[in-house]
């Protein structure tokens, strides 16, 4: 008994160590740093953010994944996508089983990833008793962490609108997905109504909302749409994906993930930062329509008078309209409506 376990935690019977660890077999995996890891089976990789640096544990297992084990080598580890693509640098482990009797975590390899990816994983590859470049040129053994994780978004943006709009006419307007380093997400390509929503409301009480139109496809991280709005009013528009379900977001692989009070929580930490602005929209123009006279008293005529008691009536109706004619119902004396001038000119007749 004593014999074999000398053997198996990496020496030969008489307690020298051993050149070869080939009769061991290892397993490696990764998780986050605050993580328990096989001590309360949270083995979890969470939501990262594009262009900034993430640290991970990376460990050396026993055959069944349920134990530490020694191990002495080098480890290398990379971030790759659904392809098996290498989509990050290789990290670097140098493990000696001198370091700690139990070989729990070695180190925390830094991690970052230049573009959007929905669900990625953690290459490793190792070999025992050499100090290797990395990646492995021979490497004997290679697997993937046991979780995949999104990489997402920091936040949304938006810019290039107008200071005032006008109802129903088109007015520009673009939404950006910035990354860490606020500059455009690389390859996050997602279109509003999937995992993320834009959102118009009227700002006022008691006035109504209209309707908001524009078509939006993130190309790289950024879109200028072509926009209107119906109604007249202050708008606030929201763009989020805080309206999602986490099972709808961009980063839904993780939702599974275990929450960790003060690191980790699957809701707040999947969703992308949003971002509102307010928008002042006028009606589009005035049209006066119903124009009338009525002589005073409804004569059949009527005095021209100075001051105006013994005159006609010039009666019109006067509304407020967006660019395709419909009344803004918001100009109203509750909701935007102002004092007008209105001036009346005449030709003379004989």
């Amino acid at each position: 008994l004593f014999r074999s376990q000398r053997e198996y935690n990496g020496r030969n019977y008489y307690g020298s160590k051993r050149m070869c660890e080939c009769n061991i077999v290892h397993k490696f995996d990764t998780w986050d740093i605050f993580r328990g890891g096989i001590s309360d089976d949270d083995r979890n990789i969470s939501t990262k953010i594009v262009n900034k640096n993430f640290e991970l544990n990376i460990s050396s297992l026993n055959k069944n994944g349920n134990n530490y084990q020694e191990f002495s080598g080098t480890v290398c580890s990379a971030v790759i996508d659904e392809n098996d693509n290498n989509i990050s640098a290789w990290f670097k482990n140098s493990f000696d089983e001198d370091n700690t009797s139990t070989q729990t975590i070695q180190g925390n390899p830094t991690f970052k990833v230049s573009k959007a990816i929905k669900s990625a994983k953690i290459k490793i590859e190792w070999i025992a008793n050499t100090d290797a470049t990395c990646p492995l040129d021979s490497e004997t053994n290679d697997t993937n962490s046991t979780d995949n994780f999104a990489i997402r978004p920091l936040k949304f943006n938006i810019l290039n609108y107008p200071t005032i709009a006008y109802a129903k006419e088109d007015f520009n307007i673009s939404f950006e997905a910035k990354d860490n380093n606020d500059n455009n997400t690389t390859d996050y390509n997602e279109t509003k109504g999937s995992s993320f929503d834009v959102i118009v409301k009227e700002i006022k009480n008691g006035c109504i909302t209209g309707k908001y139109n524009s078509n939006i496809t993130f190309a790289n991280g950024g879109n200028t749409t072509i926009a209107d709005y119906n109604e007249t009013g202050e708008i606030d528009i929201n763009i989020t994906d805080k309206n999602k379900t986490c099972k709808e977001r961009f980063a839904q692989v993780d939702c599974k993930d275990k929450n960790v009070s003060g690191y980790w929580n699957s809701d707040i930490n999947t969703s992308i930062e949003e971002k509102n602005i307010t928008l002042r929209v006028l009606p589009c123009k005035f049209n006066i329509t119903n124009i009338s006279i009525t002589n005073h008293n409804n004569a059949n005529f009527t005095y021209l008078s100075n001051d105006l008691n013994m005159s006609g009536e010039l009666n019109a109706t006067i509304t407020a309209v967006n660019a395709d004619g419909a009344t803004t119902q918001n100009y109203s004396d509750k909701c935007y409506a102002q004092n007008l001038d209105i001036n009346i000119s005449h030709l003379s007749t004989t």
